[in-house]
């Protein structure tokens, strides 16, 4: 399959597309693409990362109201998204202690967590991977 990207700019900047993205500004620009080839990656992804993976598709951003734990949990919500519907972004505490990300997809939810801190339900049924 080959990818084909639009590229827009209103200055003068030198981009390059590549397989994985486009790099502007001296950095690459994160995918769903590289979350799926390397979930791990996602690590110290910021919210403004994750949210700049889907463009072109509309993100709600909202807060978790079923959240136990004292830190906000964000929910992106991805409109029309062939893979990916949601993803969370915990920062820690509440009932799995550690901190984590959430993708839920077509096939199913995907974590990536710290395995030194996140404390996993025994019925949990997610695909976990350990940063």
């Amino acid at each position: 399959m080959k990818k084909v990207y639009n590229l827009t700019v209103n200055n003068f900047d030198t981009y390059f597309v590549g397989v994985s993205g486009v790099l502007g500004h001296n950095e690459w620009c994160y995918s769903v693409d590289d979350f799926f080839e390397n979930p791990k990656s996602i690590w110290n992804k910021t919210e403004e990362d994750i949210t700049n993976m889907f463009d072109g598709y509309t993100v709600t951003r909202r807060l978790s109201t079923r959240t136990s734990s004292s830190l906000d949990v964000v929910i992106l919500s991805i409109k029309n998204h062939p893979k990916i519907t949601q993803v969370q972004i915990h920062l820690g505490g509440g009932r799995h202690v550690g901190a984590y990300y959430k993708f839920s997809t077509n096939n199913g939810k995907i974590k990536v967590v710290d395995r030194d801190t996140y404390k996993a339900d025994i019925n949990e049924k997610t695909i976990i991977y350990y940063k």
